[in-house]
């Protein structure tokens, strides 16, 4: 098909259609029409009888992409066969009924049917299944949960010193996790691990700090000086270092050891001296930092070859299931052609051509198979020996859109296959843009000709094309610039402004922008072309799409645009487990799960599933009611009776029924349907609940699937798997689309916005692959593999050309009009500051005026107050609406009380807490922990150390009490004195005070509350509270180290802390307070109270 108006690049797209006897690698800039052109050369192939439809592959990234191939390949197959001579109509006729057959579909599609062809050569089940995100997170959490356990109970060295050197085990989780999508980046042998010797560093240590010490005691004049109390503290320390086992010295050293370098020289005599000590500690701080990160690298190389044992065991239980996740596609799929030539060969035979879009999103592992496929013979044993057929692959892509690296999309592979390419091959480049406006072409030509440029070292950037308009093309607007650059108003100080408050603000001018975009009686209308009608109309809100660099902050953009009445719909939102109804409706699913979670219940009951207020539930409990849906509340008249009996019932009923069976029912019987659609954005929030539906049917679909396991894997999605919003709208419906740039890619829109650009985004990248290498490097808060900081300084300049990258896939969206808020300081921040040579000084600002191609509007002329909108649908009756008006009434009085309290409340209560209470109304140079005998913080450290054990320790049996102690010493950084711990613990659960305990009716540990007594705010945290006959009694831990002749003494120091105990639980519960025991575990003494009137 040759176009009417002659092309800029004409020739280019003359080759890539017609010349099938060349492999091209064609670069094709945005809105250039690389569709059209894949569609092109694949029906020449089939006029010119160079292959049948089912002996060609056209690969896509996605499977919405694959199946708009397939039916704009249908629509030219038919165009062709009317068009055709009557000699060739068989030829298109043939290629229309074989058109299912046509291998037209994502990488991983392709790889599944490479390996159902030779699943004995490839070592699979010939019936395998591929398992889509919700089965391999099943399968992966269920594999690591019983593989960790395991490797705890036989306490493996690797765990247990990344444990007790500070990693958590949900930090190490995750690192299990990177390794597994990336293990095809897994070095056979060990990982590389520093050497180190902390038998040659502590000598070095003692005899430094020892020297220093020498010269602080007999050259400093005054012992405040800070070089001299540094000395000091350092060499306390090496005592309780040497006495360590290793294991514990290395934790010892990365938590508790740190040597500064301090002193002012005015307190020395001579003043050289402190210069000579801080040399002498100067030179320990370099080693000891290089000491830290060899323990952490080491420590983290083991864990890596560590982690080899899951891979082999969770591949045992997926061959054991015949199942494949979608990386073993491609390991395998690789791997069969890399290892296996003859069948390199069958499928080279097989499959004549092959055409891949948007290559620069490809992994390194699917450029392995295609360019395997796609070799001359079957010699090479690595991709980048492929000698290419002639005529046989062609490539299209734009390394300008290269923006997935976090997918595993490398540029440099692209680069380097583009150059393998041209050994046997051509590159081509097409840049006639048909999509957009001039105007804003030549601005994003002047802007991305020098941010898209080559880097220094490597192949990260590619040089940048300029794009050419269509003669067609002409702006929609007469004499108004397609860029539109939205400032705020003049008054707006945008230096002193919180990020929040400039979020605002652009929010708000966006909404309004919006809103006058589409106002009917607006005398200067908006338009926007129609490719449908193939002319001008007025601007639609189905026309607008908000693009974001990521989705944090969206909703300040989702409350203005509601504020204004603007229909939107957010797409892809990757914060879907962050929604509120969507968290709700989770902590419901918990409560039915479990009765005695309480926190989850009392969210249930808050959420607008049940929408209790908090003075409901407070009267509900303060009644005497317990917070347990098993028992009936004593009240049957109660406003709870209701929520308790359905929770009661699920309960009862979840392991009886599907999963989605429950979920249905709990939104069935809350009417959350008919409340979300009452609402503003309703519609959203009922699709992200039908979403959660759905995932419980799919959950119901998998072997092993029950309520409890679903409760989990909601749980492991809410801590950080991200997952996208659920789409309600259909495409043409009337709403703005809100999206990120990365959702956004590979569409156009009349009207793009690019918002929050002052943003930027969060470059912190844990694992960076090095493929030259075939390896990665990996870290995790302090602890990095030794390759890292300088595989990060590489990385870190990737991210930035990445970023440069991501907003020319902005720009590019846009057909009719560009809008970009500028709402930052002078120094431009975030995607922002890629903007800064243009921009138009603050001083050229004003209001409609045309700065080049850039048209300037500014928000001096908007209503500052976001418009409150009716937050329901119903239309009311006149009788409904005085009623209403009746209730708005009364209801304002309320809040005008509730107004006056908060008032009153304001004026600044006295805040206390009741261990603090034996200090007050008294001075005391020492301070209060002075009066304990021992140091304040080393006293308070330990003592928090002991209560955190106490409360998760497994009363009375002790199991674990060592490993648990171990954490908490680590955690409070007292490895020191962790044998202390254990020995003050297990004495305390030896008690015979542990009999009363296990009789109690029942039992709360590290209990909070809040109360006011005595006009003060009253905070604090019972240890023990035991229920006795319907009485309290509120037992209190003391570590203090005393002797048994000052016990006397240290109770009336306490005396005050167990009455404001006593009576806080007295006045929160309503039921008495019978004992206060002070539990002073040391002495295994106890002092009871039981008078506070």
């Amino acid at each position: 098909m040759e176009e009417k108006i002659p092309l800029a690049d004409h020739i280019y797209r003359r080759e890539a259609r017609q010349n099938l006897a060349e492999s091209f690698c064609l670069e094709a800039a945005a809105g250039t029409g690389k569709t059209t052109l894949l569609v092109e050369r694949i029906l020449a192939l089939i006029q010119q009888k160079k292959a049948k439809l089912e002996e060609i592959v056209a690969i896509t990234f996605t499977e919405k992409a694959a199946g708009e191939l397939k039916m704009r390949l249908r629509e030219g197959l038919e165009k062709a066969l009317g068009e055709a001579a009557a000699e060739e109509k068989h030829i298109f006729a043939a290629a229309l009924h074989d058109l299912e057959k046509a291998n037209i579909s994502t990488i991983h599609s392709f790889c599944a049917t490479l390996l159902r062809e030779r699943p004995v050569e490839a070592g699979v089940d010939p019936n395998f299944q591929p398992l889509d995100e919700i089965g391999m997170d099943l399968l992966f959490q269920e594999v690591w949960e019983n593989w960790l356990r395991q490797e705890m109970e036989q306490k493996a060295p690797p765990l247990k010193r990344a444990l007790i050197l500070g990693l958590e085990l949900k930090e190490i989780t995750q690192l299990v996790r990177q390794i597994y999508e990336n293990r095809d980046l897994l070095p056979e042998g060990c990982y590389p691990r520093p050497e180190y010797a902390l038998t040659d560093f502590l000598p070095d240590l003692e005899k430094g700090i020892s020297q220093a010490k020498a010269l602080a005691e007999a050259h400093c004049r005054k012992e405040e000086d800070l070089g001299f109390q540094n000395i000091q503290n350092l060499w306390k320390k090496i005592p309780d270092l040497s006495a360590l086992p290793t294991d514990l010295k290395e934790a010892y050293i990365l938590q508790e050891l740190e040597i500064k370098v301090q002193g002012n020289k005015q307190n020395w005599q001579p003043p050289e001296i402190c210069t000579q000590q801080k040399e002498i500690l100067d030179s320990l701080a370099k080693r000891l930092k290089k000491l830290k990160e060899n323990i952490r690298a080491h420590a983290l190389a083991e864990l890596i070859d560590w982690v080899k044992g899951f891979l082999r065991t969770i591949q045992e239980e997926k061959e054991k299931q015949g199942v494949l996740d979608f990386q073993d596609l491609l390991i395998l799929a690789r791997n069969l052609l890399r290892h296996n030539k003859e069948v390199r060969r069958y499928f080279q035979d097989r499959f004549r051509f092959i055409l891949v879009d948007e290559f620069q999103d490809t992994d390194p592992l699917q450029v392995e198979v295609v360019f395997f496929l796609a070799e001359k013979g079957a010699k090479a044993e690595r991709w980048t020996e492929v000698e290419i057929a002639p005529g046989k692959l062609f490539l299209v892509g734009d390394p300008k859109q290269s923006i997935y690296r976090f997918r595993r999309a490398d540029i440099e592979v692209y680069d380097q296959a583009a150059k393998n390419l041209q050994k046997k091959g051509q590159a081509l480049k097409v840049n006639q843009n048909f999509r957009t406006v001039p105007s804003i072409i030549s601005w994003t030509n002047r802007l991305f000709e020098n941010l898209i440029q080559p880097g220094p070292e490597g192949s990260y950037q590619p040089p940048y094309i300029p794009m050419v308009p269509y003669p067609g093309r002409k702006e929609v607007i007469k004499d108004q610039p397609g860029v539109i650059l939205l400032y705020p108003p003049a008054d707006f100080n945008l230096e002193e402004a919180h990020l929040s408050e400039i979020r605002e603000k652009e929010a708000l001018a966006i909404s309004w922008l919006i809103k006058k975009m589409v106002a009917e009686d607006n005398p200067k209308p908006w338009l926007v072309y129609d490719k449908e009608k193939e002319g001008i109309r007025r601007v639609n809100y189905k026309d607008i799409a908000l693009l974001f660099p990521a989705y944090s902050g969206i909703e300040i953009y989702e409350e203005a645009l509601k504020s204004l009445a603007i229909p939107y719909r957010l797409e892809g939102g990757k914060e879907f487990f962050l929604r509120q109804e969507v968290r709700s409706l989770c902590c419901c699913l918990k409560a039915v799960d479990d009765p005695a979670d309480e926190i989850s219940l009392f969210a249930a009951l808050r959420s607008p599933f049940f929408g209790f207020s908090d003075e409901t539930l407070f009267l509900f409990l303060s009644s005497g009611n317990q917070l347990n849906y098993l028992r009936t509340p004593q009240d049957k008249n109660s406003p709870l009776a209701d929520a308790f009996k359905l929770l009661r019932n699920l309960h009862e009923e979840r392991n009886a029924h599907a999963i989605s069976w429950v979920v249905e029912k709990l939104l069935s019987a809350t009417k959350a349907w008919e409340f979300s659609l009452l609402r503003p954005g309703g519609e959203q929030t009922a699709a992200n609940l039908r979403k959660i539906l759905e995932q419980a049917r799919i959950f119901d679909g998998e072997e092993k699937a029950n309520f409890r396991r679903f409760i989990q894997w909601l749980e492991s999605k809410e801590e950080g798997v991200r997952e996208e919003e659920s789409p309600w709208a259909e495409e043409k419906d009337e709403q703005v689309r809100l999206l990120t740039i990365h959702r956004s890619k590979g569409l156009e829109f009349p009207i793009v916005i690019l918002a929050n650009l002052a943003s930027g985004r969060r470059h912190n990248q844990a694992f960076i692959p090095e493929r030259a290498t075939g390896s990665f490097q990996l870290a995790s808060g302090s602890f990095k593999t030794i390759g890292y900081e300088e595989a990060w300084q590489k990385e870190r300049l990737r991210m930035e050309a990445e970023d440069r990258r991501l907003l020319y896939v902005a720009v590019t969206r846009a057909r009719d009009h560009l809008v970009v808020p500028i709402f930052s300081g002078k120094k431009h921040k975030g995607f922002l500051s890629l903007l800064q040579g243009m921009l138009p000084s603050l001083s050229e600002i004003h209001s409609s005026s045309i700065i080049g191609e850039q048209l300037i509007w500014q928000m001096n002329d908007v209503d500052q107050r976001l418009i409150e909108s009716a937050p329901w649908r119903l239309p009311m009756e006149e009788a409904a609406s005085r009623e209403a008006e009746e209730i708005l009434r009364q209801r304002q009085k309320w809040q005008e009380k509730i107004k006056s309290a908060i008032a009153k409340a304001a004026r600044g209560p006295t805040m206390i807490a009741p261990s603090a209470a034996a200090s007050l109304g008294r001075t005391s140079p020492e301070g209060f922990w002075a009066k304990m005998g021992e140091d304040e913080e080393k006293g308070a450290t330990f003592g928090l150390a002991f209560h955190e054990v106490m409360e998760n320790v497994d009363w009375p049996a002790g199991r674990n009490l060592r490993e648990l102690c171990l954490l908490k010493a680590k955690e409070y950084g007292i490895t020191d004195r962790v044998a202390e711990l254990v020995s003050l613990s297990a004495k305390c659960l030896a008690h015979p005070l542990g009999e009363r305990i296990r009789r109690a009716q029942r039992l709360f540990r590290e209990v909070p509350f809040a109360v006011i007594l005595d006009e003060k705010i009253v905070e604090g945290k019972i240890d023990l509270l035991l229920a006795e006959n319907n009485d309290w009694v509120i037992i209190d831990y003391k570590t203090d180290k005393i002797r048994k002749e000052d016990l006397a003494s240290r109770v009336t120091l306490y005396r005050e802390q167990g009455v404001y105990y006593a009576r806080a639980m007295q006045q929160i519960t309503g039921q008495k307070v019978k004992e206060v025991i002070f539990f002073f575990v040391r002495l295994g003494e106890l002092a009871t109270l039981t008078d506070w009137a």
